[in-house]
């Protein structure tokens, strides 16, 4: 299957959008998608310089406003600087995609194995960085009683993780619930809060993982997405995009699979 183009409509023109991690990968993607349909972009990630290039090339390609932060999210002080850069240059926030996760380049190990500096790093970008920038910008947006909040999880969250990490697991299923309750919290201010749970991505770091595995695993993982497929990344970013849009403001507290299907063999 062709991976589809991003949709380019003016349904977000004149809104500002927060992406996090978005200097790669499906992060990436989902910039393009929102800058597609007329959104400003903000890309928050820990490679600055991959960043800058990126909202250098989304505002060349879309003719909107970006601009890039140098971010770690897991520090609360540099989500604190993020929140001033983009109200200073934005104004206000409409949409906010919190993106920015991963592994860090740990692996699994048994738990009794698990050091507290592996289980801790994991953590704090999963989880606490997505409270860190919720918590940042929340407030400006029960003010204007408008707002898309996305949360790019996992489908390790809902059973367990292909990478066997414990916590990996723990962060992303701890993400649904403060989505949930955001959700609940933030309903009648007109704001919306979801998850987005991606199935295998053939990225460059999905394809890598594609090229470490034995053909039984391979087959295993086919035999287990109902589609019979891996996903591309503008899948997940078409899907996160339209949660941002107002034909999506009846949707809330909701956990997205875009997974093929693979959800139903967990």
């Amino acid at each position: 299957m062709t991976a589809p183009a991003p949709l380019r409509s003016d349904e977000l023109k004149g809104q500002s959008a927060i992406v996090t991690g978005g200097a790669q990968g499906i992060r990436r993607t989902i910039v393009d998608a929102l800058a597609a349909m007329g959104a400003r972009a903000a890309i928050a990630d820990i490679q600055g310089e991959a960043a800058a290039r990126v909202s250098a090339e989304v505002s060349a390609a879309y003719e909107v406003a970006a601009f890039a932060v140098s971010t770690d999210v897991s520090q609360r002080t540099h989500v604190d600087d993020l929140a001033r850069r983009v109200l200073e240059d934005f104004g206000s926030v409409q949409i906010l995609v919190c993106a920015a996760g991963g592994l860090l380049g740990h692996v699994a190990r048994p738990l009794e194995q698990t050091a507290d500096e592996a289980w801790h790093d994991i953590v704090n970008v999963n989880l606490h960085g997505t409270f860190y920038v919720c918590r940042a910008f929340i407030g400006r947006m029960k003010k204007q009683r408008y707002g898309g909040i996305v949360n790019i999880t996992s489908g390790a969250g809902r059973s367990v993780s292909r990478t066997k990490i414990h916590a990996y697991t723990t962060a992303k299923a701890a993400v649904y619930g403060f989505t949930r309750e955001m959700a609940k919290e933030c309903g009648p201010f007109g704001i919306t809060a979801n998850s987005v749970a991606p199935g295998f991505v053939m990225t460059p770091l999905g394809r890598d993982q594609w090229a470490m595995k034995s053909q039984e695993e391979k087959d295993d993982l086919m035999k287990s997405i109902a589609v019979g497929r891996t996903a591309e990344a503008q899948e997940i970013a078409a899907v996160t995009a339209f949660l941002c849009t107002p034909r999506a403001g009846y949707v809330t507290g909701q956990v997205i699979g875009v997974d093929g299907g693979h959800w139903m063999f967990g």
